[in-house]
């Protein structure tokens, strides 16, 4: 068998960034954002104020003679 060296040269073989390695980096990235984004929004959700409902608008009903 011809072995050519080490598969890595030049830099120590550690594993290090790896497939696999990489996809739980991304997992724990997207997980985090996910985390934070449903804080704020909690947060936002719980300091927002409810405001007054509308007391005009709505519907109405369509005054055309195709309408009846």
């Amino acid at each position: 068998m011809l072995h050519l060296g080490p598969i890595c040269p030049g830099i120590a073989c550690t594993g290090v960034g790896t497939l696999p390695d990489v996809k739980v980096k991304t997992f724990r990235r997207v997980l985090f954002a996910v985390g934070v984004a449903g804080l704020v929004g909690a947060l936002a959700k719980l300091r927002g104020k409810g405001g007054v409902p509308p007391t005009s608008g709505g519907w109405r009903e369509l005054e055309a003679p195709g309408f009846r």
